[in-house]
């Protein structure tokens, strides 16, 4: 998932999210360049001095230390998709993978949910740490 400005994108508020569809490895699926080109565009064309940081996530489905590795080489990916398609490397001040730890909602397992609400927690999250020379409030 990523976040797209709101209302109040000079404060940060970023509160639409749109779900990645990561695959199992951590190739950059189709689809899911599609969307990241969105986040391109936002931080090079219309907030060029925007600054985030890169959150990656995954379902509770493995055990938790598959989860982390997981999640930690998506955001890797998700990192070097956004550099290589010319993203400074400076406004991204770190990448890093959450695993299950940082749930949406209250799945607890691959067995205590549908495959929608499963689905919602595999997701990106993109926090944005600065915009427009000033220092965001929500970060």
């Amino acid at each position: 998932m990523f976040c797209f400005p709101k209302q109040h994108a000079d404060r940060g508020d970023f509160s639409d999210v749109i779900n990645l569809g990561t695959p199992i490895n951590n190739t950059i699926r189709l689809d899911a360049a599609v969307e990241l080109d969105k986040v391109v565009k936002l931080m090079t064309e219309t907030y060029p001095e925007m600054v985030i940081r890169l959150e990656s996530h995954t379902d509770p489905a493995g055990s938790a230390e598959y989860n982390d590795r997981l999640s930690a080489r998506r955001a890797k990916s998700t990192y070097e998709y956004l550099v290589n398609n010319g993203v400074p490397k400076e406004h991204i001040l770190s990448y890093r993978g959450y695993g299950e730890r940082k749930p949406v909602n209250e799945c607890t397992s691959k067995y205590d949910c549908s495959a929608e609400d499963l689905g919602l927690n595999r997701r990106k999250e993109f926090p944005v740490e600065q915009i427009r020379g000033k220092r965001s409030a929500v970060a």
